[in-house]
């Protein structure tokens, strides 16, 4: 039975078909939500949309710095933006999901 988590993040709420990666993904949102008041409390960002990118834009950063600490290379990227449009896409292709479901 797939598990359905009830996310809600600046004002919107989402459900999403976790199956047997719940734990996984709570972890993920609340990562998400820390770095989201970070931003907060930062910035003077109203918008919701502006907070997400830029949280977005910040996490991003992080793993950035954290491939260079790891030893690769800072000017070669494109393992790690292939990976992450591989995530966006999913994380994508799951809202559109979720919302088709809501409809």
């Amino acid at each position: 039975m797939d598990d359905i988590l009830h996310i809600k993040l600046l004002g919107t709420s989402l459900s999403v078909k976790a199956g047997k990666n719940s734990e996984y993904i709570t972890r993920v949102v609340n990562y998400y939500q820390k770095k989201l008041q970070e931003t907060q409390d930062r910035s003077s960002l109203q918008d919701p949309l502006k907070l997400s990118i830029l949280t977005s834009f910040n996490i991003v950063d992080e793993l950035f710095k954290s491939e260079v600490r790891r030893g690769q290379d800072p000017h070669s990227y494109s393992t790690i933006e292939e990976e992450l449009e591989e995530a966006a896409q999913d994380m994508i292709d799951l809202i559109d999901r979720v919302l088709e479901e809501q409809e």
